[in-house]
């Protein structure tokens, strides 16, 4: 997933609490 990928960039925490 895309998330996935934004995740390793940046931060895994905020992005789930945004993709939630």
């Amino acid at each position: 997933m895309v998330f996935k990928k934004i995740t390793l960039i940046g931060t895994s925490e905020e992005s789930f609490d945004a993709a939630a």
